[in-house]
């Protein structure tokens, strides 16, 4: 159908206007040629318009891309093995190929850096490296053509990377030109246009364009390394780490305990930094030669995404490890890392659901110089991945658990398989002694009472009917089964919102940086409807959301979000203020992960104290200490505790 039937504004602001779906995605699907010359350019764009780029390669599309710097490694690295690739796997890549790799890439079961070069060897993206001899290219602007001759040009602030195209991620503009206004498009449009042309041709004063080879494939990892290392502070304030400093004593006496014992499991509260001393670990044994490769294992694709970026920032496992990632199902990167064992030095992240896959493919001699990290290693004590992973045992030679919470209560099964399979807690510690160390902030506790309703008790009787009957069955409930059906009644209590919407009315500033647990998607329905009155600026993060919805929030752009269970666990937002817990659970666990996302201490308020809003039951018994007042309880205490002493 082309350009024509599309309905393109004349200039576009991030901050007013989602970019993606209302520009870059309905055009790229209509377009059988794209010319983009960017400052930056990472391949997570090619990832974001998958869907869109499969009807550019079926319609014959082409795209012409100069680049002055990459902002992902990953990108250089791919385009850096090209040149091994044999005549028949180059001629094998045909565009019905490539269709196929960007249906996998829309799905997340292939790494977009290697759907890009796959683009760069098949033709249909010729690529450019913009090379100056100081400075950088940092232009932005580019030209869609459609079928019938039709030209969308556009230029302005943003380059073609994840973070640009993304709506609330970077704060971009720029401005469109039409074929279809010959008057306005001749002013400007041809103007790009023979840009473009001249500089592809190489008719640029102080701009070099190359083809890129192994020597300018080099260079450009070089102004890529430069790049990243100017700009990585501000990747790290944004979610997470300090991955330069040196470490903080109970880091350096984790490392210590972990090297002279092999196996075994740090239980390190939420914050505390468990990421930067595994790194640690696999940097001493990396330059000891105890260990030639590592495999990262843990839950959830964001946690895995986190862990690819942290590698990433690190110069020295950057520079002497290979970085795959075996993320969703794709196979490929899994067995290349497979392929690369013989020669060393390589890292894989992988999902504790695929580990199995890995372990199964390592010999004895191999094993024995194999690091298996398993962050969030409570997890694996779940019964699924007990089953994928076999008889709690395997012949890796070093074995390090990480968790802020490692026991699983109510599960002796899970944990008898955790210590088999890693090893047992080697060292510890706590919350309490993170927050007087000035470690963790400290935090307020204010728990809010409520009344289970009528109805809430009315489905509390049909569980204990339900728990009678299943006993005269002969297949009594366990005692954790009654729990969890038990405690679904009081996490999905209506009763609850009255007390939290006098809250907010009385102080709407709890909403501000917050995070919200619910139990459902359709229980924070009726939360977002008090929260709606007092901000505008929030959001959902459920399992059908995007990730970027997580990092709009820790860059700030958003002031509260409302989830289930995602950020429990791994996520760094050091500015995050409160939480607040409709849903609560009996195990610590659960709780230890979620107010520990609030209490990182965070390097723009020194005195930051976090807030952790709870919900206790106004008819809960004392004698027989419910999990409410047992949770109140030992909140109240945490929450007394104040700095006392450096770390350092």
């Amino acid at each position: 159908m082309g350009f024509d039937h599309l309905n393109i504004e004349h200039h576009y602001d991030s901050d007013l206007t989602d970019v993606l779906n209302g520009f870059y995605r309905p055009i790229i699907k209509e377009a059988v040629r794209y010319d983009r010359a960017v400052g930056y350019f990472s391949s997570e764009a090619i990832r974001l318009c998958a869907r869109e780029f499969r009807d550019f390669v079926g319609e014959s599309g082409s795209l012409r891309l100069i680049v002055g710097c990459f902002t992902n490694p990953r990108d250089i690295h791919e385009l850096s093995v090209i040149e091994s690739l044999s005549d028949e796997m180059v001629q094998s890549i045909t565009r019905d190929q490539l269709s196929e790799y960007l249906e996998q890439l829309e799905h997340d079961d292939l790494d977009s850096a290697l759907v890009f070069s796959r683009m760069v060897v098949s033709g249909v993206v010729q690529l450019r490296f913009a090379l100056r001899t100081s400075g950088i290219y940092h232009e932005k602007y580019g030209i869609f053509y459609d079928l019938a001759g039709r030209k969308i040009a556009f230029s302005g602030s943003a380059n073609e990377t994840a973070a640009a195209i993304t709506w609330g991620d970077n704060h971009e503009s720029f401005s469109v030109y039409l074929s279809s206004e010959p008057e306005i498009y001749a002013a400007y449009g041809e103007t790009l246009e023979k840009k473009f042309e001249n500089l592809w041709n190489g008719v640029s004063k102080n701009t070099r364009v190359v083809i890129p080879d192994a020597q300018t494939i080099k260079l450009m990892r070089t102004i890529t390394d430069r790049r990243r290392e100017t700009t990585k502070r501000d990747e790290e304030a944004a979610v997470g780490i300090d991955l330069g400093k040196r470490l903080w004593p109970h880091q350096e006496k984790a490392m210590e305990q972990f090297v002279s014992r092999r196996n075994g499991i740090l239980e390190m509260a939420t914050g505390t930094g468990k990421t930067v001393t595994a790194l640690a670990i696999v940097k001493k044994l990396v330059q000891s030669g105890d260990v030639t490769n590592i495999v990262v294992s843990t839950v959830g694709n964001d946690l895995l995404r986190q862990w690819v970026k942290n590698l990433y920032l690190d110069e020295f496992v950057a520079r002497r490890l290979k970085i795959f990632e075996h993320i969703g199902d794709g196979k490929r990167q899994l067995n290349n890392f497979l392929l690369n064992l013989s020669s060393g030095s390589a890292v894989l992240l992988i999902s504790f659901e695929n580990l199995g896959r890995v372990l199964k493919n390592l010999d004895d001699q191999t094993a024995s110089k194999t690091l298996l990290v398993l962050d969030e290693v409570h997890n694996i004590g779940s019964e699924s991945i007990r089953g994928s992973l076999g008889q709690g045992k395997t012949p890796v030679g070093w074995r390090l658990g990480l968790s802020a919470t490692p026991d699983r209560e109510y599960d002796p099964d899970g944990n008898e398989f955790i210590e088999q399979f890693v090893g047992p807690v080697i060292f510890a510690y706590g919350v309490a002694e993170a927050i007087s160390d000035g470690i963790l902030s400290p935090f307020n506790y204010y728990p809010l009472e409520y009344w289970p309703s009528q109805e809430d008790r009315d489905r509390i009787r049909q569980v204990h009917s339900r728990s009678a009957l299943r006993a005269s069955e002969g297949r009594p409930m366990s005692e954790a089964e009654l729990y969890i059906e038990l405690s679904k009644v009081y996490k999905l209590s209506l009763e609850k919102l009255p007390p939290f919407k006098a809250l907010v009315e009385d102080k709407p500033s709890v909403l501000t940086r917050s995070i919200i647990f619910v139990e459902t998607k359709e229980y924070g329905e009726r939360v977002l409807e008090v929260v709606h009155r007092y901000i505008s600026n929030f959001h959902t993060y459920y399992s059908e959301d995007d990730v970027s919805t997580l990092r709009r929030f820790a860059n700030g752009d958003l002031d509260c979000l409302v989830t289930c269970h995602k950020v429990s666990e791994g996520i760094d937002i050091k500015s995050l203020q409160t939480v607040i817990l409709f849903s609560s659970a009996r195990a610590k666990l659960e709780t230890i992960q979620r107010i520990g996302r609030c209490l990182r201490v965070d390097p723009n308020n020194e005195n930051k104290v976090a807030l952790v809003i709870d919900f206790i039951r106004s008819d809960a018994d004392r004698r027989e200490k419910s999990a409410d007042i047992e949770r109140r309880e030992w909140l109240c205490e945490l929450s007394k505790i104040r700095k006392v002493r450096n770390a350092s």
